[in-house]
C-alpha cells in the first residue's frame, strides 16, 4: 500500500518523511491509486449484481410460464447470446478481470439457459440438443490459447456494430413511438446508463484494454442519447395535463 510504504521511506531517512511535508508535491504521485483500485474493484462487482438483478426475472418468468414466445424476441434473445459470447472469448483471451466482465458470463449463461427453455417449451428437444452440442466445442476451440489474436479482435469488433446497431435501432423505434414502449420505468434508465459508465471507469483503471474502451465509450454516447430522448418525450406527454391542471387552477 502507498501509505506502508511511505512509513517505510520515512523510517529508511527521516529527511524525505520532511520532505514530503514541507513540499507536498514531492510525494509519490500513485498515492491514490490503491484507493482507486479499491473504488473500480468493488464497483465492478456491483455492475455484476446489478446485471443479475435485471436479467434474472427474465429467466423466472419463462420458468413460471413455461412459455416466453408472446414476450420475448428470438432475434433479440440471439443477438444478445451472441455478443456475450464475443465479449466472454475476447475478455478470457486477454486475461481481464473478472470484475470487469463478470456481468457477461452470467448473461451467457442465462441466455444459454433461455434458448433451451423456449425449444423445449415448444416441442424442438432436437434442436436444443444439437445446440448444446455444437456450442460448447466452439467455445473450447474459441477459448483456446492458441486462437489467432485477429480472431479475438474481429469478436470484440463485431460487437462494436452488433450493439451499435442495435441502440440505433433503438433510437429510430424510440423517435417513430415517441418513447412509448421504451425505458417506461426510470430504474431501468438509471440501471442502463450507471452500469455503462461504471464499465468505462473499470476499463481505464483495471484493464487499459483501447478495444474495451472505445467499446463502452460508444454505449455510453448512444445511451446518453436515448436517455435525453425517452426524457424529452416524457415531458412532451406530461406537458398537456399540466397545461390542463394549471387553467384549472387560474379558472
Amino acid at each position: 500500500m502507498a501509505g506502508s510504504s511511505a512509513l517505510q521511506m520515512a523510517i529508511a531517512d527521516p529527511d524525505d518523511m520532511m520532505l514530503y511535508s514541507v513540499r507536498p508535491d514531492a510525494c509519490p504521485q500513485n498515492f491514490l491509486q490503491p484507493y482507486v483500485s479499491l473504488f473500480s474493484y468493488c464497483l465492478g462487482y456491483l455492475v455484476i449484481a446489478i446485471g443479475a438483478y435485471g436479467q434474472l426475472p427474465l429467466l423466472f418468468k419463462i420458468l413460471r410460464y413455461q412459455s416466453g414466445k408472446s414476450y420475448i424476441s428470438i432475434a433479440n434473445i440471439t443477438t444478445l447470446f451472441v455478443t456475450t459470447t464475443n465479449f466472454v472469448v475476447y475478455a478470457v483471451n486477454r486475461n481481464l478481470p473478472i470484475n470487469t466482465w463478470g456481468e457477461f458470463l452470467l448473461q451467457m449463461a442465462l441466455y444459454v439457459i433461455i434458448m433451451n427453455l423456449m425449444m423445449l417449451y415448444h416441442g424442438r428437444q432436437r434442436y436444443a440438443v444439437f445446440f448444446m452440442l455444437a456450442y460448447f466445442p466452439l467455445m473450447v476451440v474459441l477459448l483456446w490459447p492458441l486462437v489467432p489474436d485477429v480472431v479475438v479482435s474481429s469478436l470484440m469488433i463485431g460487437n462494436f456494430v452488433i450493439l451499435g446497431w442495435r441502440k440505433i435501432n433503438w433510437l429510430y423505434k424510440c423517435y417513430k413511438e415517441e418513447g412509448r414502449t421504451y425505458f417506461s420505468t426510470k430504474t431501468s434508465l438509471t440501471l442502463m446508463n450507471v452500469s455503462c459508465v461504471s464499465r468505462l471507469l473499470t476499463s481505464l483503471v483495471d484493464t487499459g484494454d483501447s478495444l474495451l474502451i472505445y467499446f463502452y465509450l460508444q454505449e455510453c454516447i448512444l445511451n446518453t442519447v436515448l436517455t435525453v430522448q425517452c426524457i424529452h418525450y416524457h415531458r412532451k406527454r406530461q406537458r398537456p395535463s399540466l397545461d390542463r391542471r394549471s387553467s384549472r387552477s387560474s379558472g
